[in-house]
């Protein structure tokens, strides 16, 4: 069994971060509840990335939820107030003492820098976050809102992210071009280019070819790497696709992920 796979059998989702993209309703989408409602008056506008392959959040949607917003300018918000990035930590830290699970959400908007939302991962891995959220919203929302799982809590999609002691436990030399992973570039024009495996491939591409490395496994770890300069909703894109393409756990290795090894 390879270090990856090893990896998840042992930390599983409980030990590694694992962020839950998790959305807001889309333009248009009215949250279903009072409650709903208030909270997401409290949280600052942004314009969210979409998915196609949500499952319910309800943990987003909870009263002390821990969330971080990151506008497209780069301002970031704790809750509804706005908070020095350096602060972010310790506050979070703070936030999480007595309770049960480790877990804080990151809404960004789509069209914020992708590196801003990458500190923001690292910031809440630092604080000893366990399971986070990136949050988005919903593709086809309209067909989707007689499905009971969308009528009362947010929706998403799992992403997971090594903690620190994980990722220098299991990558101790280093962190090996070896892994099954996805290069998301920043291309010519804006237009974002894509590698599977060092393997240039077009976006239409990778659904096919995921499935198809994929299909046989009883272990579904995917990597991603994604360009600073990226819109967020780049990344969302491709992770969606993964999750299209039944890969179980996907990973965002950040540059300072990389850097430490």
């Amino acid at each position: 069994m390879n270090r990856a796979a090893r990896f998840m059998a042992l930390a599983g989702v409980s030990a590694g971060l694992v962020f839950s993209m998790c959305g807001c309703r889309g333009p248009g989408v009215a949250p279903q509840n009072s409650t709903q409602q208030l909270r997401f008056k409290l949280r600052p506008y942004v314009a969210m990335a979409t998915a196609e392959h949500p499952i319910a959040m309800p943990d987003a949607d909870k009263e002390d939820a821990i969330v971080v917003t990151v506008l497209r300018d780069g301002a970031v918000f704790l809750g509804s107030n706005r908070i020095d990035i350096g602060s972010l930590s310790q506050r979070v830290r703070d936030s999480l003492t007595n309770k049960v699970g480790k877990e804080a959400y990151i809404r960004a908007d789509a069209r914020a820098n992708f590196r801003a939302v990458e500190d923001m991962i690292d910031l809440l891995r630092a604080a000893g976050v366990e399971g986070a959220g990136l949050l988005v919203g919903r593709k086809n929302a309209d067909t989707q809102q007689n499905d009971p799982r969308f009528q009362e809590f947010s929706a998403g999609l799992e992403l997971v992210v090594l903690p620190p002691p994980m990722l220098k436990h299991y990558f101790p030399k280093g962190i090996p071009e070896s892994i099954d992973q996805v290069q998301i570039l920043d291309g010519s024009g804006g237009i974002p280019a894509y590698k599977i495996n060092q393997t240039a491939v077009q976006k239409a591409e990778l659904l096919p070819k995921l499935t198809e490395m994929y299909k046989d496994r009883g272990e579904r770890t995917l990597f991603i790497r994604a360009d600073d300069d990226l819109d967020f909703a780049s990344v969302v894109e491709v992770i969606d696709i993964a999750k299209g393409a039944d890969v179980d756990h996907v990973a965002v290795l950040t540059p300072q992920m990389a850097a430490s090894h």
